[in-house]
């Protein structure tokens, strides 16, 4: 897997990096000062393949530094040659996808799925190494370095078997072990189980003492018993006459009270005063009936307003819309007949106007005029056949009138002189008919003018044409046929002859305008005819309506208008009123039936009242009074003398049933004083007993307590079963351990056969090109003294211990080694992930510098590699072996 683009938006101290379009290389330098954003960039890589932890915003220490959101991209090329995006932010809870082509997955805070293999904690403590780490390597025995890295796989999270097992293996010495040396938790356990058994017999007497105590409490305690209930017998018996006898006697006087106030529910609804109370309900029972004659008499207003609403006022809002659509329509015919009255005018004036046209080109009348005829007549076709009538004509003339003048015309001269007097005369006449505005003044003009015009023409050739009795034949057939074309256009209209050969022109000009006026005219007649028809219609819907609703209306429709109405508001009114009038009388009616049942409930309450006074003295009503207040007052008496009894005596109810309890036994309540005396010193000496025996008891239950807090055998037994079986546990537990132990050194020793050769064989070949070849192997020892690392060389005549005086940049090489050698050894199996190096070379002579970077070059070809360091020359010794160099900007204020 190669990292080809990191975009980092913001993460900790660094904001808007992206390493740009190109992709970056295996071998990639990130370089910057110190405090820059190296450490940072290595975490951001780590959450782009394994999520944020912490997942909260709150609670992750690379949150930015500028507010906002922790977010970053990557693109990346897995080994199979596929590209991905990978996209991460931190918000309130972690978001990331996945782009694949075209496809987006959802991937929240989840490891990538091709980074899996390796988990996060390895990924950051094996596939990171800063100068930290190495500098380490001084405090650290390489016996601990040896089972990190081969036993844990360089895991700094994961103990290595040889520190649990030894553990395990003390443990389980602590516990048990067959000798007496040291401190064994088993030895100590079976020393108690002695001490305690040496301590049961001295709970055996114990527990006799004990029984004998516990038997003489309990005899002393049913003497106690027996003595008190002595006691109590004599001071009930001082009690009865002292205490009892003066209760007895006023309960005596209660019940004889309550015998005169005879049986509680014949009293029971009795007021106090009972003849003041039947004052009172006659009197209610009067007022009441007054009151419903009132209301009586208040309902006849609303009651006629309710029968003024019928049934006519009702039809007449049912027809409401109706009524009002009619009103509305009559009240804008109005308008309508002022258009009727002006369209009347209109047609008279141009009936007039057409009968004066007319007179002065027709024979008839317009009314007399065929209308077919002249709807069919086309102005343009009339105009038209006018101008050819009028023009051959004037041709005609004008050849007439050369035929004369060749007469009498003799030579060229004269004949030119009067052509040319001709076109001047007829010039002048032309624009004097012009200025005068009339076609008809410049037709003699035009006449004149053409004759010059053919005298001018005739003069000069006069040889060469046609004779002039030709053309006049010819003009006088035209004429004839315009003349045929206008009276077939006009036939059927009494067109005046001596008009159309005096004034064609205006002839066919009136016609036009005759066909105009005619036309307006029906137009106007139309819309006069509409207009009488919708007042005819609204008079009908007006006659209809009166008739549904039985109205007889004026004849006038502005007036039945008005009518109607004033009819819709006045049952508007009578509505309203009829409402109002209608929850009044049932506000009215409610009122009535609230005082019919108060009367009701009144006189049944004096009758009821009567009648029990009247059975209290055997139908006498006044003796029923004055019984009922005998009565009520013994009631009351022995009720407050109850009550002055139980206020004086709270435990009354336990009074009263030893009082029950004493007559039931028969006892009498003559008072004896000599036998009062006695039993109250026999209840003192009782006292006295009783007091003496109580503390012996309590002697006796102390120390009942004490003895009873010393050990039990059945205490001491149960301590011992437990101890037993915790001496049990314990071998056990040592057993466990020491069989745990044993196999996780067996574990331990069959990985290591497993993995430990190839690890060291590959660790050997990168230490060997490092080292130019003076260290070309690592060995793995085990022995008595301890485990390590070895190096063998050409130099060494037997392997040395990575240990002193090795140098330290010697080590510092064996431990990069080992570590080159487990990365590969982890993702074997998947993706090949990056490795980051911090200043991993800074020990390092120039010339094992260099074979290191060529080594790591050598690596990069098939795992990426970040190198980060704030070393320029580094950087570029890089650059040249094919390294890209992503800068980094120092902290803001750096110098």
């Amino acid at each position: 897997m190669r990292v080809e683009r990191v975009r980092i938006g913001a993460f900790g101290g660094l904001r808007e990096l992206d390493t740009g379009d190109e992709a970056l290389p295996g071998l990639v330098v990130v370089r910057g000062p110190n405090e820059a954003g190296k450490t940072t960039f290595f975490h951001f890589m780590t959450s782009l393949l394994y999520g944020f932890y912490p997942a909260t915003r709150d609670a992750h220490p690379y949150t930015p530094w500028s507010g906002g959101d922790a977010e970053g991209a990557a693109w990346l090329r897995l080994s199979d040659g596929t590209a991905i995006e990978v996209h991460r932010r931190l918000l309130s809870s972690p978001t990331g996808s996945v782009v694949r082509g075209v496809r987006t997955e959802d991937l929240r805070n989840q490891t990538l799925p091709f980074a899996e293999h390796v988990p996060r904690t390895v990924f950051r403590q094996v596939y990171a190494l800063t100068l930290a780490e190495l500098s380490g390597i001084e405090g650290e025995g390489w016996e601990r370095i040896q089972d990190r890295l081969v036993g844990a796989m360089g895991a700094r999270d994961i103990l290595s078997v040889r520190p649990v097992a030894d553990a395990l293996e003390r443990e389980a010495g602590e516990l048990w072990r067959p000798n007496r040396r040291g401190k064994q938790k088993a030895r100590e356990l079976r020393e108690r189980v002695r001490e305690l058994r040496g301590r049961r017999q001295e709970a055996v007497e114990t527990d006799r003492r004990l029984r004998e105590m516990v038997r003489e409490r309990d005899r002393l305690d049913q003497e106690i018993r027996a003595a008190r209930e002595k006691r109590e017998a004599c001071r009930v018996y001082v009690e009865r006459y002292r205490a009892l006898l003066p209760i007895r006697d006023q309960l005596v006087r209660i019940e004889a009270l309550e015998e005169e106030a005879g049986p509680p529910e014949e009293l029971e609804g009795i007021p106090a005063d009972p003849a003041d109370k039947l004052r009172e309900l006659r009197r209610r029972s009067r007022d009441l009936e007054d009151r419903l004659r009132d209301l009586e008499a208040s309902s006849a207003p609303p009651r006629e307003h309710v029968e003024a609403f019928g049934t006519a006022e009702a039809q007449v809002l049912e027809h409401r819309e109706e009524v009002e659509r009619l009103v509305a329509r009559v009240a804008g015919q109005q308008e309508m007949r002022v258009r009727a009255a002006q369209l009347e005018q209109e047609l008279k004036d141009l009936d007039r106007r057409a009968g004066t046209l007319a007179r002065d080109f027709l024979k008839a009348s317009p009314p007399e005029v065929d209308r077919e005829a002249l709807d069919r007549l086309a102005p343009a076709d009339v105009r038209e056949a006018v101008r050819s009538l009028v023009e051959a004509r004037e041709e005609r003339r004008t050849l007439e009138a050369a035929s004369a003048m060749e007469e009498t015309s003799r030579a060229s001269r004269v004949t030119i002189t009067g052509a040319s007097v001709l076109l001047a005369l007829g010039g002048v006449l032309m624009v004097a008919g012009v200025l005068l505005g009339s076609v008809w003044a410049g037709l003699p003009g035009a006449a004149v003018f053409g004759a010059g015009v053919v005298l001018a023409l005739l003069a000069p050739r006069r040889s060469g044409e046609a004779p002039l009795e030709e053309r006049l034949s010819r003009t006088r057939a035209n004429e004839e046929k315009a003349a045929a074309r206008l009276a077939s256009l006009l036939e059927g209209l009494p067109v005046s002859p001596s008009a159309l050969e005096r004034t064609p022109h205006e002839v066919a000009s009136g016609l036009e305008r005759l066909q105009e006026m005619l036309r307006d005219r029906e137009e106007r007649a139309d819309e006069r005819e509409r207009i009488a028809r919708e007042l005819r219609e609204a008079g009908a819907a007006m006659i209809a309506l009166g008739s549904t609703l039985g109205l007889t209306l004026p004849l006038d429709p502005s007036a039945a208008a008005h009518f109607l109405d004033g009819k819709v508001r006045e049952a508007d009114q009578r509505k309203v009123r009829a409402a109002d009038a209608h929850g009044e009388l049932q506000r009215l009616e409610r009122e009535r039936e609230r005082m019919g049942e108060e009367l009701k409930a009144v006189r049944e309450a004096r009758v009821a009242l009567e009648a029990r006074l009247l059975r209290l003295a055997d139908g006498d009503a006044e003796a029923g009074v004055q019984a009922a207040r005998s009565r009520m007052d013994a009631r009351d008496r022995a009720r407050r003398l109850s009550e002055e009894l139980e206020r004086g005596h709270p435990d009354l109810p336990e009074i009263r049933e030893r009082i029950r309890a004493a007559e039931a036994a028969g006892e009498d309540w003559v008072v004896d004083d000599e036998a009062i005396a006695r039993r109250r010193v026999q209840a003192d000496e009782l006292s006295e007993i009783i007091e003496s025996k109580a503390r012996r008891q309590e002697a006796l239950e102390g120390e009942v307590d004490h003895l009873g807090r010393e050990d039990t055998v059945a205490g001491i037994d149960g301590e011992i079963a437990a101890l037993e079986e915790e001496i049990e546990r314990v071998v056990f537990e040592r057993d466990r351990r020491f069989v745990l132990a044993r196999v996780l050194r067996e574990a331990d020793r069959r990985f290591r056969e497993e993995h430990q050769p190839e690890l060291v064989r590959r660790a050997g070949e990168h230490l060997g090109v490092i080292t130019g070849g003076r260290y070309d192997r690592i060995l793995f020892a085990e022995n008595g003294t301890g485990r390590g690392f070895r190096l063998r060389g050409g130099h060494l005549e037997a392997p040395v211990d990575v240990a002193e005086p090795i140098s330290t940049a010697t080590r510092e090489q064996v431990y990069l080694a080992l570590r080159l050698a487990i990365v590969d050894h982890l993702d074997r199996h998947g993706e090949r992930l990056p490795l980051f190096l911090d200043e991993a070379f800074v020990n390092w002579d120039r010339r094992r510098r260099g074979r290191g970077l060529d080594q790591l070059s050598v690596v990069a070809e098939h795992r990426q590699v970040f190198l980060f360091t704030c070393h320029e020359d580094l950087a570029e010794e890089l650059a040249a072996r094919g390294g890209r160099v992503v800068e980094l900007a120092g902290p803001v204020g750096a110098g």
